[in-house]
């Protein structure tokens, strides 16, 4: 596999940084992909008192030598008293029944821990999601709800809860239990899923 990537930031806005990237990624095999991705993403954080406005929005366009769909991203969000909460609106589109295609994306991190969407579908997928989190006691809590459907079509594909408790025990060890939820829709052509993560780590 070839692969070709740029990315160029500036930092020198009042509200935020301005990112622009050009990825290529070629299988070098009869029948392999050929995607050449245009993008530009603008993210920042306000500071207004007491508490933080966070915002980021993204756009993109992919060439897959047949057909062209897009990739658009919408988050707001607020800090306030140690608690962060997000509201997203994700969209991986399609055209001619292609899907927008991530070949080096972590889908586990961004549509669901259940991983029931680590491809894109066909007819593309819209991620609508909320996430709040903050820190008690030293212990890190973090849930998240996503609700998904087809750009395409507009086709319920189903929802998504999740949960996360971590915690840092002395310097160099931690501790984390993740859950996640997927209820699939009628329409979807999934089962329900749950999965339960219990991690432990040590840095030496």
């Amino acid at each position: 596999q070839d692969t070709h990537l740029l990315n160029v930031k500036y930092d020198g806005l009042a509200l935020g940084s301005l990112s622009g990237y050009y990825y290529n990624f070629a299988e070098d095999k009869a029948g392999g992909y050929d995607l050449d991705t245009f993008g530009v993403r603008f993210n920042g954080v306000t500071d207004s008192g007491s508490s933080k406005l966070l915002y980021t929005a993204e756009y993109a366009s992919q060439d897959n030598g047949t057909s062209e769909p897009a990739y658009y991203l919408l988050e707001g969000g607020v800090q306030f008293a140690g608690v962060t909460a997000k509201l997203g609106h994700e969209v991986l589109g399609s055209d001619e029944g292609i899907g927008f295609n991530t070949p080096l994306a972590t889908k586990h991190k961004f549509q669901g821990w259940a991983d029931q969407f680590l491809g894109t579908p066909g007819e593309g997928i819209e991620d609508t999601y909320i996430s709040i989190g903050t820190k008690l006691a030293g212990v890190k809590l973090l849930a998240v709800y996503h609700d998904y459907e087809t750009e395409e079509s507009g086709t319920d594909l189903g929802s998504e809860w999740g949960l996360v408790v971590a915690k840092k025990l002395a310097k160099n060890y931690g501790l984390s239990l993740k859950y996640a939820d997927y209820s699939a829709s009628d329409e979807s052509g999934k089962a329900d899923k749950a999965k339960l993560w219990l991690t432990g780590t040590a840095k030496f």
